[in-house]
């Protein structure tokens, strides 16, 4: 769902995600501005990524948002991830130097390139905000921000199960599980 002043979808995944939003009922809560609030409330350019769409269209790790989120790239420089927004990135990859992105999971800031090329599993959605986003997130974030969000443990038994082959004998795996409370 892209929430600015462009109309108009430059890459198939805005259509994605323009479809995800569509088919979802009641109001998007984001927390954009580090607070929870209605998406059409919040006053900046930002792509939300539910896990419905993040299921559909196969995103295993922080390298697939750039193929499904608009004006996102996630290329490598040398062996580390420089996401890229609207253009907007770093070509440093030294030990001390930051990306001009900033990256969240579940509100923890990733100050270095070297922990950027994270799986993804369990995840409740992804929001993108278009930059600059200083004032919020620091100085880090001239290009925006990435905040990835897991899913809330539920209280009740349950879980889930992946696992996936590949070439070269690759394989992996993820488990998520689900205990109920202790009284």
């Amino acid at each position: 769902v892209e929430a600015s002043a462009q109309s108009g979808h430059d890459t198939p995944g805005a259509a994605l995600a323009q479809e995800a939003g569509a088919s979802s009922a009641g109001d998007i809560i984001v927390t954009a501005q580090r607070r929870s609030e209605r998406l059409e409330d919040v006053p900046a350019a930002i792509t939300v990524l539910n896990q419905e769409l993040l299921e559909k269209a196969g995103v295993q790790s922080t390298t697939d948002i750039g193929r499904i989120a608009p004006g996102v790239a996630m290329t490598f420089y040398g062996g580390f991830l420089q996401p890229a927004i609207r253009g907007i990135t770093s070509t440093g990859a030294n030990i001390g130097e930051n990306s001009n992105v900033a990256m969240y999971i579940d509100g923890v800031y990733l100050g270095r390139q070297h922990g950027l090329n994270a799986a993804l599993f369990d995840i409740e959605r992804i929001e993108v905000l278009k930059g600059p986003q200083g004032t919020l997130f620091g100085r880090n974030a001239e290009g925006g921000a990435v905040s990835i969000i897991s899913r809330a443990p539920t209280g009740e038994f349950g879980g889930s199960v992946a696992a996936g082959l590949g070439n070269f004998d690759s394989y992996n795996g993820a488990l998520h599980l689900n205990l109920p409370e202790v009284a």
